[in-house]
C-alpha cells in the first residue's frame, strides 16, 4: 500500500497500515524532533533554514538572504552515536518477520521498551536497591525464558540484545547486597543503543508501564 511519510512527507510503499515513516533515517529525525533535537530542520513559523558549515551555525532568512545570525556549531557525542546505531544493517528482512512472527515480535518489544524506558528511568537516580534490579533482571529473564520468545529463531530482532542486558543486570546483582543499594550507570554508547533500539521499536509500539504488564 502508498502511504506519505510523516516526517519528510514523500510517499512510499507501507508493508503493513501502521507504518508512518518511510526510513529508519525519518524515524530517527521525527524521534529528534519529538526531543527537541533537530538542527537541520526548518523552522515553518519563522520561515528560517539552519546550514551547518565548518563549526559554525548560520541562520539565514528566506524572504531577505541575509545572514542574521551565526552560532558556534555544538557536537553531540550522543546523537552522533544513536545515529551510528540507527544506520547499522540489521541483517534481517522486516516483512518476512512482520509476516511470520507478528504476535510474537509485538509481544516481545511492548515489554523491551517498556524495560529500556524504566533503566534509563533508573540512571538518573542516586542510588537504586537491590529489589529494584533484582525486579528489572527478573523482568528481562521471563523474556529471555518465555515460551513465546522460544518460537522465534535465535537471530530474531533484539534478541541477542535481551541477553546481553540480562548478563549486564547479572553482574550488577553480584556487586551489590541484599540490603544495599548501588548507583546505576549506564556508559554513553550503551545508553545511545539504548536509545536507539527504541526508536527502531517505534511509535507503532504501544508504551505499556511496567506495571500493566505481565513478564
Amino acid at each position: 500500500m502508498k502511504k506519505e511519510c510523516l516526517q519528510c512527507q514523500k510517499p512510499f510503499k507501507a508493508i503493513r497500515l501502521s507504518r508512518k515513516y518511510c526510513s529508519d533515517t525519518c524515524k530517527y529525525n521525527a524521534f529528534l524532533q519529538r526531543h527537541g533535537y533537530d538542527p537541520l530542520a526548518k523552522d515553518t513559523v519563522n520561515n528560517v533554514k539552519v546550514n551547518v558549515s565548518n563549526s559554525t551555525v548560520n541562520v539565514i532568512n528566506d524572504k531577505t538572504g541575509k545572514k542574521s545570525q551565526s552560532y558556534d556549531e555544538i557536537y553531540s557525542p550522543m546523537l552522533d552515536t544513536i545515529s551510528k546505531y540507527l544506520n547499522e544493517e540489521d541483517g534481517f528482512n522486516e516483512q518476512e518477520w512482520n509476516n511470520n512472527y507478528t504476535d510474537t515480535i509485538l509481544w516481545v518489544n511492548i515489554r523491551l521498551k517498556c524495560l529500556l524506558n524504566q533503566l534509563l528511568r533508573l540512571c538518573y537516580l542516586r542510588s537504586v536497591t537491590y529489589g529494584t534490579l533484582e525486579t528489572l533482571y527478573n523482568a528481562f529473564n521471563s523474556i529471555a525464558t518465555s515460551d513465546i520468545i522460544k518460537k522465534l529463531p535465535e537471530n530474531a530482532p533484539h534478541i541477542a540484545y535481551i541477553h546481553e542486558l540480562l548478563e549486564k543486570l547479572n553482574i550488577l546483582l553480584h556487586k551489590t547486597t541484599q540490603q544495599g543499594s548501588i548507583k546505576l550507570f549506564i556508559a554513553l554508547p550503551t545508553k545511545a543503543k539504548m536509545i536507539a533500539v527504541m526508536s527502531r521499536i517505534g511509535q507503532d509500539i504501544p508504551f505499556k508501564k511496567f506495571s500493566q504488564l505481565q513478564f
